[in-house]
C-alpha cells in the first residue's frame, strides 16, 4: 500500500492524486508502526522492555534523522521523483523481507509463559 502511494507520488502532476496517495500512504503508514514494536516486545525476555523499547526507538529516531537527509540528497542530485523511486524500492524490499523473515511471536510467547492456558488465535 505505501509502495504504490509513494511510486504515485513520482508520477502525477494532479492535485487529487497525489492528495489521494497522501491519504493511501498515510493509512498505510499508520498500521506499519504498531506491527514491528509489538513483535520487539514479544520476543524480549520479560525484565528489559523499557530497554527493548528504548533501542527500537532510536533506531526510528536515527530513521527519522537519516531519512529526510538522504531523501534530500537525492532530491538535489537526481531530480525530485528520485526519492519517491529510492522510497518505493525501499518499501518494497522491507516488505519482502518481513514476509521472508517475520514469524508470528505472540502464540508462541504466550504458550512459553503459560502452557496451561488455552491460546485464542482468531
Amino acid at each position: 500500500m505505501t509502495c504504490g502511494a509513494c511510486l504515485v507520488f513520482s508520477f502525477t502532476n494532479s492535485f487529487w492524486t497525489m492528495a489521494l496517495a497522501a491519504i493511501v500512504l498515510g493509512i498505510g503508514t499508520s498500521g506499519a508502526q504498531q506491527a514491528p514494536q509489538a513483535m520487539a516486545t514479544d520476543v524480549t525476555i520479560d525484565d528489559p522492555h523499557g530497554l527493548s523499547m528504548g533501542i527500537y526507538r532510536i533506531f526510528g529516531d536515527i530513521g527519522f534523522i537519516v531519512g529526510p537527509t538522504l531523501l534530500g540528497f537525492l532530491a538535489d542530485r537526481f531530480g525530485l521523483t528520485m526519492p519517491f523511486y529510492f522510497m518505493t524500492a525501499l518499501l518494497f524490499i522491507n516488505a519482502v523481507l518481513f514476509l521472508k523473515v517475520a514469524t508470528e511471536t505472540f502464540a508462541k510467547n504466550k504458550m512459553k509463559k503459560n502452557d496451561d492456558a488455552p491460546v485464542i488465535v482468531g
